[in-house]
């Protein structure tokens, strides 16, 4: 299970690195559209959706918690 894991997060970084050097971004912090393009790539459809949604409740979550 966590070579899944591993071998996912590896698979997602390769296509944030890949989109960021194709659009000539010089910045070092992974952005949210950088990571939902990288899961559009790399996961299936429906299950891309699904990731999607999911990390963008989770986003929202963490930035109304600093607010707080």
């Amino acid at each position: 299970m966590n070579a899944l894991i591993v071998d996912t997060l590896d698979k997602l970084a390769s296509e944030i690195v890949r989109l960021r050097e194709a659009a000539k971004k010089k910045k070092k912090m992974v952005t949210a559209v950088d990571m939902q393009a990288a899961v559009r790539l790399v996961f299936p459809e429906g299950f891309a959706r699904h990731a999607i949604i999911e990390g963008a409740k989770a986003l929202e979550k963490y930035r109304r918690s600093l607010k707080s």
